[in-house]
């Protein structure tokens, strides 16, 4: 038997992992998480993440209450860019970082 956290995507064969849903890499127990899909601005793809925060704080910010970082405080950077744009960590990666070189044209 074994487990696999939805927001590392870690897999546990202990079976008091899978007994209690937890994912002893994240530290959290899968009902903690919660369902967020996005389109992502750079592919048009819906994604969704499995994030360690509550209903009402991400109504709170879609509501323009709060600020991205003040709304999600412990989220990492990757992860708020996720919801702020639907960017997934890999395609900011991909396409950010080291985005595929550009070629030129030629003009003859």
């Amino acid at each position: 038997m074994s487990f696999t956290c939805k927001r590392c995507g870690l897999t546990s064969h202990n079976e008091n992992d899978e007994d209690h849903r937890y994912c002893g890499v994240c530290h959290i127990y899968e009902d903690e998480l919660l369902p967020v899909t996005r389109f992502s601005q750079i592919t048009g793809i819906q994604h969704t993440l499995y994030l360690p925060i509550a209903q009402s704080e991400l109504d709170a910010y879609e509501r323009r209450d709060l600020l991205l970082q003040d709304a999600f405080p412990d989220l990492p950077a990757p992860e708020r860019e996720f919801i702020k744009s639907g960017i997934t960590p890999e395609e900011w990666q991909q396409f950010v970082v080291s985005p595929p070189p550009i070629q030129e044209e030629d003009d003859e």
